[in-house]
């Protein structure tokens, strides 16, 4: 259990190879319509879950906001 409620505002993080990033930030406006999320940002950070996608390694990190 993340903690996180349906009603929360999040912020996403996330950050990935060149190709993944230029894919986020393309359709960054539907991956936070999709979530739900105030704001995504393609970057690296601290605090970061590192996640295997397909073989790639994502870092991934959400904050309530």
């Amino acid at each position: 259990d993340t903690g996180f409620e349906v009603t929360d505002h999040i912020k996403i993080s996330v950050y990935a190879g060149d190709e993944t990033n230029a894919v986020l930030e393309k359709y960054k406006a539907d991956i936070c319509s999709d979530t739900l999320a105030d704001s995504l940002e393609v970057k690296e950070g601290k605090g970061m879950t590192e996640l295997d996608l397909n073989g790639e390694t994502v870092k991934l990190a959400l904050v309530k906001v």
